[in-house]
């Protein structure tokens, strides 16, 4: 159940060592595993972890109990994992995909199960006078090789295992998937039915509506239905989480994982992705769980540089128009503000050309320059999504998400979706008669 995580072999022989010494009964924790860890990977220097903690058989490590210590619904290699241990595997995974550092290590597996402080693993540890701090600190320096810089943001982007409930939610995911079960008649419940009820929620219905996926025309919801969608049956199967969020937005971010070729269209015609729909449902339960969105240094410094450049840009623009150049010049300086995130950072670097072939080649480079700047911006961007949802998204997903947070980029963005559905709603019918057509051959 973790498709994305790429295990070493060590770490992989850690965990099925683990996976042989808990009790049958019981599901995988974080307290055997670390302790299966410096036993299967004896190559690695785990002696300053134990000489600030004291052994692991000492410590009684691999009876520590995660909080909590049920299993969860989620299992590897068919082993059942505890709610913590399943979070630590979660986090694992993004780290690998944040920092390209796959397959994981014994020494990012260890960090990735002693993240959460209240994780039998870490709560042992703090317990025999190492704080959380410092283990981080060794664990790093000592078994990972180096210091993950923003490892600290990515760890918090998500809250404690004891306290991931949607806290705002007022039903839970089995009653809403009953209500999207009640709205079908005389066919079987699917996507859509589940995407409507999902619109009259509060919670969920915000991110749908900010989105486009609201308010789809009835001759759209038929075509869909005709091109094909998962049954709602095959979602609630789906449904189940990993110790996660139980309620609207949850569902949400379930049903863009992974949408049939119908609910594909839907996101077509709306002009958003999968990833980008998840990434908003998932944002939405950082901030309703008490996570304020801060920009990252990096992405406030960005922002600093791009507008530097474009005013060094079109300070040049003017220069040279009211000296050598050309009056008509001028008309070049609302195109050294075509940047990011209105526009993708490859215009910024293709306004150059004009700029430097009209006005300087100086003129020219510094807009090079802003492109540069536009591209680490958007480049920051997507990391930053990441490290606060676990959603990897394309930078096009990445910039459309910042522009729905300022008003302008809003009203862009619909300007745009307007004309999305007039030039696809034609081709949506043509293919769901093609659909149509197929399915009454055979």
């Amino acid at each position: 159940m973790f498709g994305n995580l790429m295990l070493s072999e060590a770490a992989t022989a850690a965990l099925r060592l683990a996976a042989t010494q808990r009790p049958s009964d019981a599901p995988l924790t974080t307290g055997i595993v670390l302790a299966a860890l410096a036993r299967a990977d004896a190559a690695s220097d785990w002696q300053r972890l134990w000489l600030h903690s004291g052994q692991p058989d000492d410590l009684h490590l691999a009876d520590a109990p995660d909080t909590p210590d049920a299993a969860s619904s989620r299992s590897w290699e068919n082993v059942p994992l505890s709610a913590s241990m399943a979070s630590a595997l979660s986090l694992l995974e993004r780290i690998c995909s944040a920092y390209r550092l796959a397959p994981a290590s014994t020494g990012l597996l260890a960090l990735a199960v002693t993240a959460d402080p209240a994780s039998g693993a870490a709560a042992t540890l703090a317990r025999a006078g190492l704080p959380h701090a410092q283990l981080l600190d060794i664990i790093q320096s000592d078994l990972v090789g180096s210091q993950l810089a923003g490892l600290d943001s990515l760890i918090s982007s998500r809250p404690p295992v004891g306290d991931r409930s949607d806290p705002a939610s007022t039903e839970s995911a089995p009653a809403l998937l009953l209500q999207a079960g009640s709205r079908a008649t005389g066919r079987p419940a699917d996507e859509m039915d589940l995407l409507a009820v999902l619109a009259s929620q509060p919670e969920s219905g915000a991110i749908l509506d900010r989105l486009g996926l609201d308010d789809l025309p009835e001759t759209c919801e038929k075509a869909v239905r005709a091109i094909g969608l998962t049954r709602l049956a095959d979602v609630a199967r789906d449904e189940g989480g990993d110790g996660g969020y139980d309620g609207p937005l949850r569902l949400t971010a379930l049903l863009a994982a992974s949408p049939s070729a119908g609910l594909s269209w839907v996101f077509r015609l709306a002009g958003v992705d999968r990833t980008e729909v998840a990434a908003e449902a998932m944002e939405a339960i950082q901030v309703q769980a008490g996570h304020r969105r801060v920009p990252s240094t990096t992405v406030v410094v960005l922002g600093v540089m791009n507008v530097i450049f474009s005013l060094l840009v079109s300070v040049l623009i003017v220069i040279n128009a009211m000296g050598p150049g050309s009056l008509w010049e001028l008309l070049l300086v609302p195109v050294a503000w075509l940047g990011y995130p209105r526009w993708p950072s490859a215009v910024a670097l293709a306004a150059a050309v004009p700029i430097a072939l009209a006005v300087t080649p100086v003129a020219g480079a510094a807009q090079v320059a802003t492109g540069i700047v536009d591209w680490l911006d958007a480049r920051a961007e997507r990391q930053q999504v990441l490290a606060r949802t676990g959603v990897v998204v394309t930078r096009a997903a990445a910039r459309r998400i910042r522009l729905r947070r300022l008003q302008k980029g809003r009203m862009s963005l619909t300007l745009r979706q307007v004309v999305r559905m007039r030039y696809l709603v034609p081709r949506l019918l043509r293919a769901a008669a093609r659909a149509d057509h197929a399915t009454t051959q055979t």
